[in-house]
């Protein structure tokens, strides 16, 4: 029978000797006290190094044979990824909640199994408080990413969407690219056709959720701003003016061109009123197509068209290339 001594029972031993009692080392009675701790804190940093290293694998390493070597994208495909890493760690989030308190009290009580040992009231107590501490970091974390989920498939929806409309544009000479690479950001569409070059910026600020959440779905553009409700956003209508400023600024160094890009905003599901929005032209999904056909940029030739869309195409297999470790091949493309 195995005699479970407390740890004040353990502060004195009796010398063999003469039997008289000799008190054990401070330090060495505060590090056995403090074992149980040492030992969850452990298990908790062990069990975070796993998760993180799987987060770190998500969507690394992912190969689709001959799809790789497509060598453009689909419309809001950066967005797509996003998505789907933020999926992948709410899942390993959820298995993390679950796991990680249940793994700290089996450790504990494994411990005490094994040490003889009688349940300590502060290892309760840090018991406790790890596990509690994980439980609201966990269920906060997952509320985040569930948030941002919801905002991420907004997004992507209205990406789509809005690639609906363009592409119809194909059909009258004009050349539309999705999800374009700058090596910095992604410009979600270009248009190259007879009436110029046009850029296109379809997402819906992050800080108009609340406004989503409430039903308003309007939008008032004011110079530089956009306003719903009391939130205003001075951050899209200057990326989307940069957006095509980026790109002039490309095709001049690349193609040799000096044409002008027109920057074009739109918020799928809301409605826009544009009082003035200097040189970015607002529109809703459904009028981008008019918007084009009737604005005229910088007229281009065939010629020059092709020129261009040559330059575009080769952007994309580089990065394509770059992504997926093969050698850039401008001149041909398998399919």
């Amino acid at each position: 029978m195995v005699m479970r001594l407390s740890v004040a029972d353990k502060r004195s031993v009796s010398n063999p000797l003469d039997g008289t009692s000799v008190c054990m080392n401070p330090l060495l009675e505060t590090c056995e006290e403090l074992l149980p701790l040492f030992l969850m804190f452990g298990v908790l940093v062990a069990l975070l190094a796993i998760f993180q290293r799987k987060l770190g694998g998500i969507n690394t390493g992912l190969t689709y044979g001959q799809l790789d070597e497509l060598p453009f994208r689909i419309p809001g495909a950066s967005v797509l990824d996003r998505l789907d890493r933020t999926t992948s760690e709410f899942a390993v989030f959820g298995v993390a909640v679950a796991a990680v308190p249940l793994t700290l009290l089996v450790t504990y009580l494994v411990y005490l199994h094994l040490s003889g040992e009688i349940v300590q009231l502060m290892d309760m107590v840090y018991l406790t408080c790890l596990m509690v501490g994980f439980l609201l970091y966990g269920t906060n974390k997952l509320r985040r990413l569930d948030a941002k989920k919801k905002r991420l498939r907004r997004v992507y929806t209205g990406l789509q969407l809005v690639a609906q409309e363009i592409n119809r544009l194909m059909s009258s000479g004009y050349q539309v690219y999705h999800d374009f690479p700058s090596g910095r950001f992604h410009i979600d569409h270009i248009i190259v056709g007879p009436n110029g070059v046009f850029t296109i910026q379809s997402r819906i600020p992050s800080c108009f959720d609340g406004a989503v959440a409430r039903g308003y779905f309007s939008v008032k553009a004011m110079g530089k701003e956009l306003r719903a409700l009391k939130t205003t956003d001075a951050v899209t209508i200057r990326t989307t003016a940069f957006h095509g400023a980026w790109l002039a600024n490309w095709l001049l160094t690349a193609a040799g061109e000096a044409v002008r890009v027109q920057p074009l905003l739109t918020l799928p599901g809301f409605t826009i009123e544009a009082v003035d929005t200097a040189d970015v032209i607002m529109a809703d999904p459904a009028q981008i197509v008019g918007v084009v056909r009737t604005t005229c940029v910088n007229p281009l030739t065939p010629e020059t068209i092709q020129r261009l869309c040559a330059e575009i195409e080769i952007k994309y297999r580089r990065e394509r290339s770059q992504a997926s470790g093969l050698s850039p091949n401008p001149k041909k493309t398998r399919i």
